[in-house]
């Protein structure tokens, strides 16, 4: 079986709020351009080392309720847990 990578992102009006609703935002790049330019650098690093992946689009309005129903603080953990649940969602539906 193929492991398949993901890259979270978020729409550029929702980045202003993704820094104030994240516990671990201290991490983020400050502007969105500059998260913007990390994520393009993730996808060709991947995309060069042939390894696939999926854009994960985190929607700050629905994540918190999604978090909560899963038990899980906003964090780096709940984005990655919710990533990986889409990436296997969008791959069970080609099936």
């Amino acid at each position: 079986m193929q492991t398949i990578d993901y890259v979270p992102t978020f729409k550029r009006e929702q980045y202003p709020r993704a820094l104030t609703l994240f516990e671990d935002a201290a991490n983020f790049p400050r502007t969105y351009d500059e998260w913007e330019a990390r994520i393009k650098k993730g996808c060709e690093m991947l995309k060069s080392k042939g390894i696939p992946f999926v854009v994960v689009e985190i929607d700050c309005d629905t994540f918190p309720a999604w978090c909560a129903l899963k038990g899980f603080k906003l964090d780096s953990r709940a984005r990655h847990a919710f990533c990986a649940a889409e990436t296997v969602k969008r791959f069970e539906s080609r099936n």
